[in-house]
């Protein structure tokens, strides 16, 4: 097999490939177009390359913010839960707070009815 026949089987392969057909005859025309629309499909595939370096560098940058949301939700539930610590705390402290009052209330009632007593019996020595 000589080198031209060799040529004209890949380029008829080639346009097979690229177009769906072959042609028998090979000229400088043919090759022409051939490499014509190979570079066609390569500049397209070019652009492809381009959209979707532009892509990942768009889901990177998604990546890394998410990141960060998800950093900062962290913080914030921990925030939540320490408020929530603290409103229990306050909570107990205010049912501890009327306890008092109430228990204070009874002594006070106590203290006025054992006053009104002494001063009753204060006005008997009289």
């Amino acid at each position: 097999m000589d080198s031209t026949n060799t040529v004209a089987e890949l380029i008829n392969e080639s346009r097979e490939v690229l177009y769906g057909e072959t042609k028998e005859c090979v000229t400088l025309e043919n090759l022409y177009q051939l490499m014509v629309g190979m570079n066609e499909r390569l500049t397209t595939i070019e652009k492809g390359m381009l959209q979707v370096t532009q892509i990942n560098r768009t889901l990177t940058t998604m990546a890394h913010n998410f990141g960060e949301l998800k950093t900062k939700v962290s913080n914030v539930e921990s925030g939540v839960n320490k408020l929530k610590s603290k409103c229990d705390t306050t909570e107990s402290d205010i049912a501890s707070i009327k306890n008092k009052n109430v228990n204070i209330d009874r002594d006070m009632k106590q203290m006025k009815k054992d006053n009104s007593e002494t001063n009753r019996n204060m006005q008997g020595f009289h």
